[in-house]
């Protein structure tokens, strides 16, 4: 159980980790492809994000409690890799949700806004993001079935993260440090839900998942569950 549960927070948190980077990487990709004469994230905002967003949460990834059905599961074929039970997928669609998401906040900036308005509106929705996201990455299963609270560690690591990039949106010194424009309320409320909607959009995709996995695997056990439920 020890074992599985050690394999499991290095997964969590390698999960954590390269989902998150990706953003910064295909979304400044494609940014300058698409804009080249706009600057996307400037080398101070993206060392912060690299040393703060990402260190703490992943950190705390690695001290996450064993999940109640660990030792349910058939020992683990020797042959398989970090991504292997769902974590190669899971990576690969929260990337693009991300990266989606935080594309979708600079093209609404650069059109609606100005530039450097947009490359603001884009950092503060990827440290709020990917602080949200690391709870996503506590389990791929449905948060519903977690207990979200019971990794003190985490929630520590979670409230601090949360503080320092308040912190970095509240104080006026700072902005200047960071090349970061003072944004607007309508502009603050689309950082908001952008962040928000990473938790909601991978929980929809979790369930999709799971469900094709529950179908494959028990098909007749399916099949008797959508009657149950058709009856109701």
């Amino acid at each position: 159980e020890e074992g599985r549960k050690i394999y499991s927070n290095i997964q969590k948190a390698l999960q954590f980790l390269i989902s998150t980077n990706c953003v910064e990487v295909f979304g400044m990709l494609i940014a300058l492809m698409c804009f080249p004469q706009y600057t996307f994230l400037l080398p101070a905002q993206m060392l912060f994000i690299n040393l703060v967003t990402d260190s703490l949460p992943a950190f705390a990834l690695g001290m996450e409690k064993v999940e109640p059905e660990v030792m349910q599961s058939p020992p683990r074929d020797s042959r398989s890799g970090l991504f292997s039970g769902r974590v190669g997928v899971a990576i690969i669609y929260q990337s693009i949700l991300q990266t989606v998401i935080v594309l979708a906040v600079f093209i609404l900036g650069v059109f609606c806004y100005t530039p450097d308005v947009a490359s603001t509106m884009v950092f503060f929705t990827i440290i709020f993001m990917q602080t949200l996201h690391s709870i996503n990455c506590k389990t791929n299963n449905n948060l519903k079935h977690k207990n979200l609270l019971d990794n003190k560690v985490f929630n520590f690591c979670f409230i601090v993260t949360m503080i320092i990039n308040l912190t970095v949106a509240c104080v006026p010194v700072l902005y200047k440090m960071f090349g970061l424009e003072f944004l607007s309320f309508s502009q603050w409320l689309t950082v908001i839900i952008a962040s928000i909607l990473i938790i909601p959009a991978c929980e929809l995709i979790k369930s999709i998942l799971l469900l094709r996995e529950e179908k494959l695997k028990n098909p007749k056990k399916y099949l008797k569950k959508q009657q149950k439920t058709a009856k109701i």
